[in-house]
């Protein structure tokens, strides 16, 4: 099964956090949103300069990890809530 991976850019640092896997959008802005409960860790502190970044695939089957075809895609939380809700 092909499972996303997903790193948080600090816009300040320009610096990506580790990859971390999830199934989709909605579990890793899940995953997020966890984080951002717990006050004490710079995501909950300035959660203006991070971005949830989607950076590539990983097949657990076989463990191949690939690559997203252009620059890593910006997870937009905001909207991608409202397109889960509006199903």
């Amino acid at each position: 099964m092909e499972k996303h991976l997903y790193s948080i850019l600090d816009t300040k640092s320009q610096l990506f956090s580790p990859p971390f896997v999830a199934t989709n959008d909605a579990i890793a802005i899940r995953m997020v949103m966890d984080i951002l409960r717990n006050p004490d860790n710079n995501l909950s502190r300035y959660p203006e300069d991070h971005q949830l970044m989607l950076v590539g695939f990983w097949d657990e089957v076989n463990g191949e990890i690939m690559g997203v075809d252009k620059a890593p895609s910006l997870i937009d939380p905001v909207t991608k809530i409202q397109q889960l809700t509006e199903k």
